[in-house]
């Protein structure tokens, strides 16, 4: 069995070649190519933006569902769909739970908003505060949908 060593590393910003913070460095696998990994700009933008407005009381909404960008989806012939988040599993009694999404669901819009990708759901969400109610557009067997999600607080990544 390989044993893979990883480290957690001191942050700081991800650069591109024209010097553009594009992420900021989280992880480090030490073996072999020394594989990093970062949090994208965009993800974190709109928590920085947020923790800035609210301070200590600022909590990280979440919706529970697990998905992935249409275009792996689609890869696996789980959808035909070219934008989107594909629903794979939704926690029970979450909020994706409550407000009715299912497995096998593409989220499309929220609030109006257009979902690209996992990365614009997490902007849009991260924008929104806990307990406030969002509306979802989802596309079910080849039909548009409409759900209410009302946003809870991350049980784990709460900023105190």
């Amino acid at each position: 069995m390989m044993q893979v060593l990883i480290q957690e590393t001191q942050g700081g910003p991800l650069v591109n070649k024209y010097g553009e913070i594009v992420g900021i460095n989280t992880l480090k696998i030490t073996d072999g190519e020394e594989m990093g990994f970062a949090i994208p700009t965009k993800s974190f933008l709109s928590i920085v933006q947020q923790v800035y407005k609210l301070g200590s009381s600022y909590q990280t909404p979440y919706i529970c569902v697990f998905g992935y960008d249409t275009s792996i989806a689609n890869y696996y012939d789980k959808t035909d769909l070219t934008s989107g988040v594909y629903v794979l599993d939704i926690a029970e009694d979450s909020p994706g739970f409550i407000s009715g999404l299912k497995e096998g669901d593409v989220i499309s819009e929220v609030n109006g908003e257009y979902v690209g990708n996992v990365l614009d759901l997490r902007d849009i969400l991260f924008r929104n505060n806990c307990y406030e109610q969002l509306e979802l557009t989802v596309l079910r067997n080849g039909k548009n949908y409409r759900c209410n999600i009302v946003l809870r607080p991350h049980p784990v990544t709460n900023i105190t």
